[in-house]
């Protein structure tokens, strides 16, 4: 009876961990391979240089991946921001891309948040417009990523 009990109980806590994030199930149980990437850098802007921070997200579609050729590739930003003292502005957006080969390099651009309505004069993350990230990768016959980089571009 005992052990009924506190295998119930280690059953619901598991449950509840999952529920919540706390527990990671490796991305080829949902039937994907996702690796994120850390975004970083220097944006030149009005303001002055914006610290770059953030993640990328690159996703594949199930492994293996038929037909091998051409690959088809997703990202998506997540918390990527180009802030200092005076402003703080938000990229944001998700693309999707086909590639020929499973080491062709690719590029993604990405619009920072919409400028406030009315829109101001001068407005710091409107001048920037969009995010510029290149992209390269390798993706092995079994559907694994390696050797994944994202570069932003300076805007100037």
């Amino acid at each position: 009876m005992k052990t009924t009990s506190l295998f119930r109980l280690f059953l619901a806590a598991l449950c509840a961990a999952l529920l919540a994030g706390a527990v990671a199930v490796p991305s080829h149980a949902a039937g994907a391979v996702t690796v994120r990437i850390p975004l970083a850098g220097t944006l030149s802007s009005s303001a002055g240089p914006l610290a770059l921070s953030g993640t990328v997200h690159i996703v594949l579609p199930p492994s293996p991946i038929i037909p091998s050729n051409p690959i088809r590739v997703e990202t998506n930003l997540s918390r990527v921001t180009a802030s200092n003292d005076q402003v703080t502005c938000h990229a944001r957006g998700a693309q999707q891309f086909t590639l020929d080969t499973a080491t062709d390099p690719f590029t993604g651009t990405y619009p920072f948040a919409a400028p406030p309505n009315p829109v101001r004069p001068g407005d710091v993350c409107q001048e920037l417009g969009e995010l510029t990230v290149d992209f390269q990768l390798t993706v092995t016959e079994g559907g694994e990523i390696t050797g994944a980089t994202a570069t932003a571009r300076t805007v100037t």
